[in-house]
Order: C-alpha cells, then sequence, then structure tokens
C-alpha cells in the first residue's frame, strides 16, 4: 500500500502488522489510546436531546436513534437526498462534558458536545466546530447547507455559537457509506473519524462530487483492497464494502498523517461499526 505522490502518506503493509502487534490483535485499551494518539480526540458528538432527521420524514432524539433505524442522510455522488442504516451510535454518559449550542440566522439551533461538523457551502467541505471559541469564530457568516424532509437545500449562516456549558449525555450518530446525518435540518457529520470525509471536492452548487476531479483523483492514487491491503485482521469485508472504504487511498495520500489515520481505521472502525447484511439492499 503505497502513495507515491505524497512521499510523508507512504504506507506499507507492515503498517498494518505494526498496528496490530504482528498478529492482528490488540487490547481495547491499547486501540483506544492509539487512536486518541493519533488524532487527537474521539469528537463526542451532538447533545442527546438533539434531533436526527429519519429515512420516514419524521424526526427522533439522537439518544433515541437505534442500529435498527433507516435515517436521512446526503448522497454526494448523486446529490440527493437518501435514506441509509445507522452503522453507529454511541451513546455516552459516564460524565459531564463540554458543550455548546450552534444558531443560525433563520432560528435552528443544535446542541453539540465536544466537536461536530456542518457541511459549510462556503468552502465546499465540513467545517469541524469545536469548543475553541477562536476555532469557531472564523465559521460565523459561512453559509451553511440546510436540507428539507423533501431533499431541498437552502443556505444558512451561523449567526452565534454560545459555550460555558456542559452536559452528562451526547450520542455519535453515524449513517452507513455516507457517515452524514440530518441534524435539526442541518447536514452534518460527527467530528469522530476526520480521515473518512473531506477528501473528495464537492461543486456546491449540485452538491455532488466533482465527478472529473474525483475520477482525477481515484486514478492518481488508486484504490484500497480489503484483502490486499490486509484489513481483514481488523474488522469486516462487508464493514470494508458498505461504508466504500476503498476509496480512502486519497484520504491517505492527501492527509500528511496517512499513517497515522491508517492506524485509526484499523484500531477503531472495526469497534464503531456494525455490520449491516441485510441492510445493504437499501444502500443505493
Amino acid at each position: 500500500m503505497e502513495f507515491s505522490e505524497n512521499s510523508e502518506a507512504e504506507l506499507n503493509m507492515d503498517d498494518l502488522d505494526a498496528v496490530a502487534g504482528g498478529d492482528g490483535q490488540m487490547s481495547s485499551d491499547d486501540a483506544k489510546k492509539m487512536a486518541i494518539g493519533a488524532l487527537g480526540t474521539f469528537g463526542f458528538c451532538l447533545k442527546d436531546d438533539t434531533r436526527v432527521l429519519l429515512a420516514d420524514g419524521t424526526y427522533k432524539r439522537a439518544c433515541e436513534v437505534q442500529n435498527t433505524d433507516m435515517v436521512a442522510a446526503w448522497d454526494f455522488e448523486r446529490g440527493c437526498l437518501t435514506s441509509a442504516p445507522i452503522t453507529h451510535n454511541h451513546v455516552g454518559s459516564e460524565v459531564r462534558h463540554d458543550a455548546f449550542t450552534v444558531h443560525f440566522a433563520d432560528g435552528t439551533e443544535v446542541g453539540a458536545v465536544g466537536e461536530h461538523a456542518f457541511f459549510d457551502m462556503t468552502t465546499g467541505k465540513y467545517a469541524i466546530i469545536n469548543n475553541s471559541t477562536t476555532d469557531a469564530a472564523e465559521f460565523i457568516g459561512h453559509e451553511f447547507a440546510k436540507v428539507s424532509e423533501d431533499g431541498k437545500v437552502s443556505r444558512v449562516k451561523i449567526a452565534n455559537i454560545t459555550f460555558n456549558e456542559t452536559v452528562e449525555g451526547y450520542c455519535n450518530p453515524v449513517s452507513q457509506k455516507h457517515l452524514n446525518v440530518i441534524t435539526e435540518g442541518m447536514l452534518s457529520i460527527t467530528g469522530f473519524a476526520t480521515c473518512l470525509y473531506n477528501y473528495f471536492d464537492v461543486d456546491v452548487e449540485k452538491m455532488a462530487y466533482d465527478s472529473k476531479k474525483r475520477e482525477a483523483d481515484i486514478a492518481r492514487y488508486g484504490i484500497l483492497d480489503y484483502d490486499r491491503d490486509g484489513f481483514k485482521s481488523f474488522f469486516s469485508r462487508e464493514i470494508f464494502e458498505a461504508n466504500e472504504f476503498k476509496y480512502l487511498s486519497v484520504s491517505f495520500a492527501k492527509n500528511s498523517s496517512g499513517k497515522e489515520l491508517l492506524q485509526f481505521l484499523c484500531l477503531s472502525v472495526g469497534k464503531f461499526f456494525i455490520e449491516h447484511k441485510a441492510a445493504l439492499k437499501h444502500i443505493a
């Protein structure tokens, strides 16, 4: 597994062996320490009472979203709203965490814990907002994607972000393949696992990947193979294929911390993503 276009991101099979200690096995605590060391945080995500849009057009509190639910998600390959099963919704309530509320100009409010990302139509990428007022302030005035129940996209600016609150509960809902969810109408994605998104260019007018640039990236960096590249030691083929991890070759190549991202993927995804063999037919 090598990415010659970016010398800092070159990887090989020894990296996977090193991650797994040579036998594909690592304790849960060691895996968590390694992942945190690689990316700094597990992100947290939403306040537990923030609402998530389901595929049937109704909303459910984030803490009540189950692995059996079908949620609404944005499909950047086709540029439309679609339905997808939940592949991960970690619900935590062990200790109190710093939280904040994002206030949008149309009155929409989204409560988040630690950090959360919203699709920024000004930059064409998900913008991660966290508890640092310095980081958050730069997004004031940017236009973010709001998605209606019937799939229409509008632009809405952030008016303010309020901090200085703590909560006990948080939730981290992730849709299969697309990873994003619609929270209180806003297109958003977990701040966790940032290596899994923002690596293909988006045409914001179409709200779809720029097909020519995407094809060029794939041609330049290739794709990952489940068997050849050793991922079977870490998670199932179903998870690899359903979430299209083959394209993460592009993410690894474009990111100077490619090796750390690979470690994070191997050590964390298998512990947080679930299999949906029966639900794969729902994925377009």
